[in-house]
């Protein structure tokens, strides 16, 4: 089994790159490849009237003499869902205190897969500044030993762990869990997470995160739950207000975000019809951030600090980022004026300034109230306070993103008459609101000059992630994706 200090190598990578694959896919036996930091956990139900999903199909069949296929399906989720939530605490992965625990990462990778047996030629240095596809890495043989090495890791019929090998024969192509299109796209995403913090088997990190959603998503379904009910109460609303008590419950998950951001990965994500979704990709890319900035493991071949040990880890602390995130939905969604009459002075007075936009917007068919959203995202959410929607823009894709899906680029094409042609250019989008703090245009150029270039590392819309992203223009905006502007060629919708 290779080192650490074989990350770079053609064999590193494909490790790497295996486990991520594997891990970023969500495998359902949580003690498999990517169950790392599962190994000293089991998952535990002390339910005494456990209701299985056939279980309440039956039950529905007593109650519902004629219903729907889709009908029934979302009786059966809601009625899972609620199970679940009420539960929460009969539910959970339980510390077993085995002697079995490997300590070491890739002591425990080696049980599970031999890279050696699926690159036809090692190399000694991956440069990835000149990788952007599988196959600019791989040859066609060694795509499909890496494809089959995934599913194979991926099939729950696997028995993990210290079992002997199973028989191959039991996968066939068209059970696959992750074609060839969707491991491309993963690779991408591996690319641009081996970019940010180079030198590092991001996998560790992968399955750090995997192991504190599966153990925290209930936890945080709860959550909302009874923030929604206790914001809701007559009698609290009598002594105090909901306003004031989500004002506290900010500060002090603002308090302990800080505090744990650094040793927990902070879960990321969206509220989906108010179920918290996490974005395995947007959690990785955050605490990866956090990492490189540090700037700890920047020598390790120098200082031979070693990050790969097995860790505790405390769910607990993965959770404020998303709290955080609802509490300021449901803040924002109450209170019409948080930061009193000036700031929606200025909003009126911004929004007949870009009459000309609101006029193209609305030719469009949008209306009044979604086009306060898109002037809000383009104003990197300042008018949020406002009862306005609004999305996640830290990040420059989103943000570009979203200019091209609400036709920003078009607007400033066909009125304005700008070509987008050099960093330059780019100047009337970053600074669309003149309090906008966006310095970065280069990437942009690099993802305009690439929208038709599915292929290119810099291509903006890679499927699985860009699918998200519509996705919560849908449920968190509440507007049409039929209002989007279509992706080029690839027509998605």
């Amino acid at each position: 089994m290779k080192k650490n200090t074989d990350v770079n190598t053609k064999s590193g990578v494909t490790l790497d790159f295996i486990v991520y694959a594997v891990t970023s896919n969500l495998p359902a036996n949580v003690h498999g490849i990517g169950g790392f930091f599962f190994q000293d956990h089991r998952l535990v139900n002390k339910v005494e009237n456990y209701c299985s999903d056939e279980e309440i199909k039956s039950n529905i069949t007593k109650f519902y003499t004629d219903i729907t296929d889709e009908k029934e399906r979302k009786l059966i989720l809601h009625a899972s869902e609620d199970m679940f939530i009420y539960h929460w605490e009969a539910l959970f992965h339980e510390k077993q205190g085995s002697a079995k625990v490997i300590k070491d990462y890739f002591e425990y990778l080696k049980y599970f897969t031999d890279v050696d047996e699926i690159i036809n030629e090692d190399c000694n240095y991956v440069d990835f500044d000149e990788i952007n596809t599988l196959s600019d890495l791989y040859n066609a043989e060694e795509i499909e030993s890496i494809l089959f090495d995934v599913n194979y890791l991926l099939t729950e019929e696997t028995c993990y762990g210290y079992e002997e090998e199973q028989d191959d024969d039991c996968l066939f192509e068209e059970n696959y869990k992750v074609d060839l299109a969707s491991l491309k796209e993963d690779f991408e995403d591996f690319v641009s997470l081996r970019c940010i913090f180079r030198n590092t088997y991001i996998s560790y990190y992968a399955s750090q995160i995997l192991f504190l959603d599966q153990k925290a998503s209930i936890k945080m379904r709860r959550f909302m739950r009874e923030i929604d009910a206790l914001t809701n109460s007559p009698l609290i609303n009598e002594v105090s207000n909901a306003t004031k008590y989500l004002e506290t419950l900010i500060s002090e998950n603002e308090v302990l975000c800080y505090k744990h951001s650094f040793n927990t990965p902070q879960l990321d994500g969206f509220f989906e019809e108010l179920v918290p979704l996490v974005s395995f990709y947007d959690t990785l890319w955050n605490y990866l951030t956090i990492l490189k900035d540090s700037n700890i493991f920047q020598l390790t071949y120098l200082n031979n600090i070693y990050q790969y040990n097995y860790v505790e880890l405390d769910d607990e602390h993965c959770l404020y980022g998303m709290k955080l995130k609802y509490l300021n939905l449901k803040l924002y969604g109450e209170n019409n004026d948080l930061n009193g009459e000036s700031l929606s002075e200025s909003f009126t007075y911004f929004f007949k300034e870009k009459e000309s936009f609101v006029n193209y917007l609305k030719r469009k068919s949008f209306t009044t109230q979604e086009i306060n959203i898109v002037l809000n995202l383009l104003s990197e959410n300042k008018y949020n306070s406002l009862n306005i929607k609004s999305l996640n823009t830290d990040r420059d894709i989103y943000f570009f993103r979203i200019c091209y899906f609400f036709h920003v680029f078009d607007y400033f094409t066909e009125v304005d008459g700008i070509v987008f042609d050099s960093i330059a250019s780019f100047d009337s989008i970053i600074k669309f609101n003149p309090l906008n703090k966006r310095e970065n245009k280069q990437q942009f150029l690099k993802n305009y000059t690439n929208i038709n270039n599915s292929g290119h590392k810099d291509y903006p819309f890679t499927l699985k992630k860009t699918e998200l992203f519509l996705s919560e223009i849908e449920y968190s905006l509440g507007i049409d994706r039929e209002k989007l502007k279509p992706i080029p060629e690839l027509k998605i919708y």
